[in-house]
């Protein structure tokens, strides 16, 4: 059965910058406009300049471009696809996503998930729930 889903796309205190803004080359890369600045459990004996470079640079580069460049998890769309709201059940699942405005552009997901004894296998690739561009192949340790 496939279900049909409206998202309505995440409000952001910025405008993000079009392609052709030569000067926010280093925004593509190295922002982080989400999360700015790291946790405090993430590296809390280092100074804060010293976590902002792991943090930036080191832990999350191109994260502005994967969700904002390439990705459209700041603007509303359509997705439809076998299961919506649990893209890893087992097997192989797939969403189809349309922009709200666009007619003819669509964005696709797949991902595979296969349970065994010991391990969990998972693998995904294009544009996730929140509209950002991904792709994942890991293994997992099952939960006894």
């Amino acid at each position: 059965m496939v279900k049909v889903r409206f998202i309505q796309g995440r409000k952001v205190c910025f405008t993000p910058p079009t392609y052709w803004k030569a000067g926010h080359f280093l925004w593509f890369i190295f922002g982080n406009s989400d999360d700015p600045y790291p946790p405090i459990c993430c590296w809390p004996n280092k100074p804060l300049w010293f976590r902002r470079f792991l943090w930036l640079f080191v832990r999350n580069p191109l994260h502005n471009f994967f969700f904002y460049v390439v990705g459209f998890t700041h603007r509303d769309r359509f997705i439809k696809g076998a299961s919506c709201d649990d893209l890893f059940r087992n097997g192989w699942n797939w969403q189809l996503g349309k922009l709200a405005k666009q007619q003819y552009f669509w964005i696709p997901f797949i991902s595979y998930k296969k349970v065994f004894k010991k391990r969990i296998f998972e693998f995904y690739i294009g544009w996730r729930y929140a509209g950002n561009l991904g792709f994942a192949c890991r293994w997992h340790r099952r939960k006894t």
